[in-house]
Formats: structure tokens, C-alpha cells, sequence
């Protein structure tokens, strides 16, 4: 190829195995940053050191790659991924008409050089930036010291627990003992009607378990909601051509309710990113090829905390698949609906696994330690006030929190409100505040102009509370929540020790989690019948000093994470719209079985040979043994 220059970087100085070509320079040193940012440099041949592999990747250069050892190998196929380099194998450098032609392969094809311009455009463009990204943690790290809670339960399991063998084969063996019984006794589920319209549901909600399994009961009512909405929107067509002329270049669909994703595909926009508005939806994980990991970490809807008994693993799983089949049914119910007048969108499966990014509601010192990918976000807190100038309260609230030595704050969120509770409940909760005169309560009641407290001065009743202000205010000494994510996430970025009584879906969750920093005790809420049982559980936060400097620790922590979620927010999101799919992200065990995700086919294999190795083995050395006895009777007779 003597109309190619060669740049060979060779470290024997004044060596001369090159001089009789004049293509060829050798050098012990060169610039190699510089080479590989230059355009008029066209190949790099390389080893494959990451060192090497990275520059390369960043400055859009195409490469064939030629490992020696260790992680080179890894290295090459991590770039021939993503289509900018070719690989060869180190015994084709004896072979120069095989060398050529791999030269040639990549030189000539244009695509090595289209692909490494595309990745190193979005390299050079990553939303967070590796410099900021290591002094902050670094930092984060010196001020803070060590953080168990980054350290993931599942360290401390065996590989039956870990990969939840153990609950498999107790399963299978209950399936298959009680499979005949169960022709016998199915009892069918009768679902009832569940809207926010019809209060006696909702009161209900109060006495229900907030067990996923108890949900299944309540899946019709909450399908067909999605269902009517879904439909009416897709009806609506002055909005949906209004949409159109918007002509957006990105989409943020929430995958709690699908229709999204039918909207925008029928919008026909390009880009879109999903938003998790929970911790992590377990089905969305599914979807995306983020790994599942029941055996330590409690699903979106479970009950459990991370560290869990055989049987809580087992519950877990029952409870993580229940809730995934939920939002399943929920999902393809929708798109019953939106296929009957737009057959041509795609399922909202294929729509949510090429999300660009997962934006989930999740915090990485807050939530359970868990497998993620490169592909979620957490940006738990975004909209949590921290900056305690702006959270100044009226002369009202300062006057109200000014009455005792003690305030406790009592919401319980915007959904199962605080009104649709059972008279007996209310009358519970107030006889419990009467018990505790020297403490000021607030209480978030929806109804205007209710009397049922009067008889109590220690106690205020507000349709409407300033929340983040309250929970900023030194003067506040615990709050008594239902446990929704919004509430926690405020509390704990906001130092304030918590009482959690979780109603339903993911509030149990979200009190473990809590309850694993110390900062919350939580309480089941068929409690909330039993004043003297309500009492207790408020006065052992509030004597406890540990739940105060467990909060104060934390919120310290959360409000100096290295990353914050509102920069995060805006760089991923102007990333998406800029770059669109991207492909890079996806992990190919979305395309795995379980056989092959969880190894069972090479466990079965191993083992197998593990087995015929020692049978044979056995026989040899029985075959030996018998031999030399037969020798020996044979010298004696």
C-alpha cells in the first residue's frame, strides 16, 4: 500500500527495519491526541487499551483493532459495537495479504467514519461531564465519609438466595403439589367500581391491605379509567391536530399511563424520553433491560424492605410479578382502545423499550441500592425547595407553630384524601390528639369548614398546607404521612423525621426505604383505630433523638449530591432531542430468555459435565480397584 502514509509508533530509537520504505515513519513518541483529533488522519490501528480505545472513540476516528491481551478483546468489541472499528486477531499480523485487506475494509467503507462521527458527537456532548463528575464525588466522598447506603443487600446472599433458587424450587413444588386442588378451589375475583367520584370506594382504600395482591380486586376499575381517558383524548381531535402543528421535536411520556406513547406516535414525534414518576417501575425495568433483582430489592408495589426472610423473597416476587401484570393488563387495554380507530401504532412496548433515556424519580443515596444501566436517570428531588429564603411562612403558620414545643405536621397526599377516611378513624385520630395536649397538630382535611376538632385547641385543620415550608421549619418536629413518594422525597431532602402510614400502592415501599435511614417509623394503618397504639408510635420518633440526627445526616447528603437532578434534567433531555434513539443504551438481555439471562442453560451444561467426569471417574477407579483385586486373588490361588 505505498499510497498510504504509515505512522508506526516504535519505541527502539534510530531503528532502521523501516528505511527502505518510504511510506513508512517510525517514532518513539507521538502525539497521539493530536494525530487522532487531525482529519487528515484517516485509520488508527491500535491495541485496544481503554486508554487508547477512548481517545479515539472521543475524536471520531474509525480503527482496527488488534489485541495482545487482558481487556483489549472487550475493549474492540465495545467499539465494533457501536460500527467504528474492526477487529483481527493477532495472528493475522503474520499474514500481510489478511492485514491489507482489513486495512482496506475499513478505509473504504464510509460507515466507519459516519458512525465514529455520530459517537464522538455525542461523546463530546454527554450530558454530565466526567471532570465536574469526579471532583464531586470525590468531594461528596471527603465530606460525608463512608455511605452503607450505596452498599446492595445482595452482597450478603448466597447464589440460591441471590438468583432466588431457593424460591423457584419452593414454588415449583407447591405448584405441582397443589395443582390438582386448585381445579377445585379457584374462586374467581370480583372486581368493584373505583373512581375518585364514589367515596365509599375510597374508604375503603382506608381499610383495604396495601398489598399489591390486594390490588388485583380494584384492576377492572382501574383499567377501564384508563381506558375512558385514553379514549376520550384520541376523540378529541381539535387537540390532537392543535398537537400536531406543534410539531415537537421531543416527547416525555409518563409509563404509569400508556396512552402516551399512542399520542406520540400518532404526533409523529421523533424523540422521546420516559419518565418514571415512582422510584422504578418493575415493568418498565422489563422493558428497558435494566436487571430485576427481587432477591434484594423490594419491587415498585411490595411491602418488604431489602433485607428479607425466604419467605418475604418469596412474598416479593409473587407481589413484584402481581404489580408488573397490573400495569400490563392496564397497558393493553388502553391500546384495545386506541387500535380500534389508529390500527397503525406500534404496541407501546416497542415504544417504551426505544425510550432515549429513562428519567425515574429515583434518588441514588435515598432509594434501595439496585442493578441499573447507563439508560436511567435518577432525578429524585428535583422538586424539592431546599433554599430555606424562599420557604418563609405567613404570620398565620408562624403563630400556629409557635403554640407548643412540639408541632406534627398530618397529610395523607392528594389521592386517598384525608375526608374519604371512615368516621371511626377520624374519631380515633382525635382521641388520639387529645391524649397529647402539649402538642400542636396539623392536619390536612380537605372539607372547608368542618367543626369535628373544635373541641380540641391543640389541634388545626387546613384544606390546604404549605408543605415544603413546614417541613423546612426547624420549629416542626415530625410529620405523620401516608408515605407518597412526593412527601418522602420532601421530608428527607428536608431533614424531618417521619411516622409513615402507608394506604396502598408503593407508600409501604416508600416508608422501608425511609425506615432503612433511620429517619421513619413505620405503622400499619388498621393502627390508626387504636389511640393509645397511634400515640406510642408518634412518641418514639419524637423521644428518639437518633431519628432527628439520622434525618439531618441525610438531608445533608441529598442536599449536596454530586449531581443535581435539575442540571441532570435539562442535559439529558436537550441530549435526547438532539441525538434521539439511541441505540447504544439498549443491553442485548432484552433479547434473552430466561435460559440464557440467567445462565441456566450453561448451569445445566457445567453441571452435566461436571456429573459425567465423575462417573467416569468413578468407574475408572472401581474398574482399577476391581482389576487389582482380581490380580491379587489370582497370585494367590
Amino acid at each position: 500500500m505505498p499510497d498510504i502514509t504509515f505512522i508506526w509508533k516504535y519505541e527502539e530509537e534510530g531503528s532502521q527495519i523501516a528505511k527502505h520504505l518510504p511510506n513508512v515513519h517510525l517514532s518513539t513518541w507521538v502525539p497521539q491526541n493530536a494525530l487522532l483529533a487531525d482529519k487528515r488522519l484517516s485509520l488508527f490501528i491500535t491495541h485496544g487499551g481503554l486508554g487508547s480505545s477512548t481517545e479515539l472513540a472521543y475524536l471520531g476516528k474509525p480503527a482496527l483493532i488488534i489485541p495482545i491481551f487482558a481487556d483489549q478483546t472487550k475493549n474492540g468489541r465495545m467499539l465494533e459495537r457501536h460500527g467504528i472499528a474492526h477487529l483481527i486477531h493477532k495472528t493475522d499480523l503474520l499474514k500481510p495479504e489478511k492485514l491489507k485487506e482489513a486495512i482496506l475494509k475499513v478505509l473504504d467503507d464510509p460507515s466507519y467514519q459516519e458512525n465514529a462521527t455520530r459517537l464522538a458527537d455525542m461523546l463530546q456532548n454527554i450530558p454530565l461531564d466526567p471532570k465536574q463528575l469526579l471532583i464531586r464525588h470525590v468531594e461528596f466522598a471527603a465530606r460525608f465519609g463512608k455511605l452503607p447506603q450505596l452498599d446492595p443487600y445482595g452482597r450478603h446472599l448466597n447464589i440460591f438466595q441471590y438468583y432466588l433458587i431457593d424460591v423457584a424450587i419452593f414454588l415449583i413444588s407447591v405448584i405441582l403439589l397443589t395443582v390438582f386442588i386448585a381445579f377445585y378451589y379457584a374462586d374467581p375475583i370480583v372486581a368493584g367500581l373505583f373512581t375518585d367520584e364514589h367515596a365509599e370506594e375510597m374508604k375503603q382504600m382506608w381499610l383495604d391491605s396495601p398489598d399489591p395482591i390486594a390490588m388485583l380486586s380494584k384492576l377492572a376499575n382501574f383499567s377501564r379509567a384508563f381506558e375512558i381517558t385514553c379514549g376520550k383524548l384520541f376523540a378529541t381531535h381539535e387537540l390532537v391536530d392543535s398537537l400536531r402543528k406543534e410539531k415537537f421535536d421531543l416527547a416525555i411520556v409518563e409509563p404509569f399511563n400508556y396512552c402516551g406513547f399512542a399520542i406520540m406516535e400518532e404526533l409523529r414525534i421523533p424523540n422521546w424520553v420516559a419518565a418514571e414518576s415512582t422510584t422504578g417501575f418493575d415493568l418498565v425495568a422489563y422493558y428497558t433491560g435494566r436487571p430485576i433483582a427481587p432477591s434484594y430489592v423490594p419491587g415498585a408495589t411490595t411491602t418488604m424492605n431489602d433485607r428479607m426472610t425466604f419467605f418475604e423473597r418469596m412474598r416479593n416476587v409473587v407481589q413484584t410479578l402481581i404489580g408488573s401484570y397490573l400495569f400490563i393488563m392496564i397497558g393493553d387495554n388502553e391500546y384495545k382502545v386506541v387500535h380500534k380507530t389508529h390500527p397503525h401504532i406500534r404496541d407501546w412496548r416497542e415504544s417504551l423499550s426505544e425510550s432515549a433515556f429513562v428519567l425515574s424519580n429515583s434518588n441514588p443515596i435515598l432509594s434501595f441500592p439496585h442493578p441499573t444501566i447507563q439508560k436511567y436517570i435518577p432525578l429524585g428531588g428535583l422538586t424539592v425547595e431546599i433554599d430555606r429564603s424562599k420557604l418563609e411562612l405567613s404570620e398565620e403558620w408562624n403563630k400556629i407553630l409557635n403554640e407548643r414545643q412540639h408541632t406534627v405536621l398530618m397529610s395523607f397526599g392528594s389521592v386517598i384524601k384525608a375526608k374519604y377516611a371512615p368516621d371511626i378513624i377520624k374519631e380515633s385520630i382525635l382521641k388520639t390528639f387529645a391524649l397529647m395536649p402539649d402538642i400542636t397538630f396539623i392536619w390536612k382535611y380537605e372539607d372547608e369548614g368542618v367543626t369535628f376538632a373544635d373541641h380540641l385547641p391543640n389541634v388545626h385543620l387546613s384544606t390546604w398546607v404549605p408543605q415544603n415550608s413546614l417541613l423546612a421549619d426547624k420549629r416542626l418536629s415530625l410529620f405523620i404521612t401516608h408515605g407518597g413518594l412526593g412527601s418522602s422525597t420532601e421530608l428527607a431532602h428536608l431533614g424531618k423525621p417521619a411516622l409513615i402510614i402507608p394506604i396502598f400502592a408503593d407508600q409501604t415501599k416508600n416508608g422501608r426505604m425511609l425506615e432503612r435511614h433511620g429517619i421513619a417509623h413505620i405503622m400499619h394503618k388498621k393502627n390508626l383505630l387504636k389511640p393509645e397504639k397511634l400515640k406510642k408510635a408518634i412518641l418514639k420518633v419524637l423521644n428518639d433523638p437518633g431519628y432527628q440526627e439520622n434525618a439531618t445526616r441525610l438531608a445533608g447528603m441529598l442536599q449536596n449530591i454530586p449531581i443535581n437532578p435539575k442540571e441532570s434534567l435539562i442535559k439529558h433531555v436537550e441530549f435526547a432531542a438532539r441525538f434521539g434513539k439511541l441505540p447504544q443504551l439498549d443491553p442485548y438481555s432484552r433479547q434473552l430468555n430466561i435460559f440464557q439471562l440467567y445462565l441456566i442453560d450453561v448451569g445445566i451444561f457445567l453441571i452435566s459435565v461436571a456429573l459425567l467426569v465423575f462417573f467416569l471417574l468413578y468407574f475408572c477407579v472401581k474398574k482399577c480397584c476391581c482389576r487389582k483385586s482380581t490380580t491379587t486373588k489370582s497370585k494367590k490361588d
